[in-house]
């Protein structure tokens, strides 16, 4: 059974980095080739490919690292708490600043938030507490340090999705028209959502596998590439600093995360 597992999320992860490789490459091809061909429902199609298949990856991790139970239950409160956060910021603002969605990622809950979003936030949460821990940190060190890898990602994120892709449009904003208080944002959800984690569970009794590791990669090395490749030189390579951040924590930690 186990054997089986781990060749279904090698699998997985397989066909989420082939999904970004092509989201690349078709990017730059249409770019140099074709600028003027309409790929926008291609490029949906992709997108939400990629991000259903590492939301399946970030459960099936999570249930060998911690189990089914609180796999479910941190899987229930980033959906919920997220979901609420990015429902007040299109409507006041509070607290990533004020944007709004536009059509390309599918069905929007309530009208306003695409349902892929907050179930989104899960495949970021749950490495980055894994990976957290294996550093070694424990409390509200853990707490605090896994919510700073989950900001790493979306420093490149917001370029890509926003900025080239136009999944969502910002109000107004000084970074690519992202305002600073995004980054506030993100740090506030992660923390409030590993915090009740953290609190509910403590930060024991977990089997760390280096797919948490692998699953984080492949997530914010897409949308650092992706940044690269399409201009953004600066957000993706703060992204990249970022894991760089990461590695050489765990070779001065001494928690082997690969």
């Amino acid at each position: 059974m186990t054997m089986v597992y781990n060749r279904t999320i090698a699998v997985l992860l397989g066909l989420t980095i082939a999904t970004s490789i092509i989201s690349i490459v078709g990017y730059i091809l249409k770019v140099i080739i074709l600028p003027e061909l309409d790929t926008s429902s291609i490029e949906n199609y992709l997108s939400q490919t990629f991000i259903l298949l590492t939301i399946v990856l970030a459960l099936l991790i999570g249930v060998s690292a911690i189990g089914y139970e609180r796999t479910a239950a941190i899987f229930i409160l980033t959906f919920i708490i997220s979901f609420l956060f990015e429902l007040s910021s299109t409507y006041n603002g509070f607290p990533y600043g004020k944007y709004e969605y536009t059509d390309r990622m599918g069905y929007k809950l309530l009208g306003e938030v695409p349902i892929l979003i907050p179930l989104s936030w899960f495949s970021i949460i749950l490495p980055s507490y894994l990976i957290g821990h294996r550093l070694g940190y424990r409390g509200w060190n853990l707490v605090i340090v896994s919510s700073i890898f989950v900001l790493f990602w979306d420093l490149s994120l917001e370029y890509m999705a926003s900025y080239i892709q136009k999944f969502w449009i910002w109000e107004s904003g000084f970074f690519y028209g992202m305002p600073i208080e995004n980054w506030g944002g993100w740090l506030l959800t992660a923390f409030i959502i590993h915090s009740l984690f953290y609190l509910l569970f403590g930060d024991e009794k977990i089997n760390y596998s280096k797919n948490a590791l692998l699953l984080y990669l492949t997530i914010t090395l897409f949308s650092a590439i992706f940044s690269i490749v399409s201009g953004g030189l600066l957000p993706g390579l703060l992204t990249v600093g970022g894991i760089l951040i990461i590695i050489l924590s765990s070779i001065y930690r001494g928690g082997k995360i690969w």
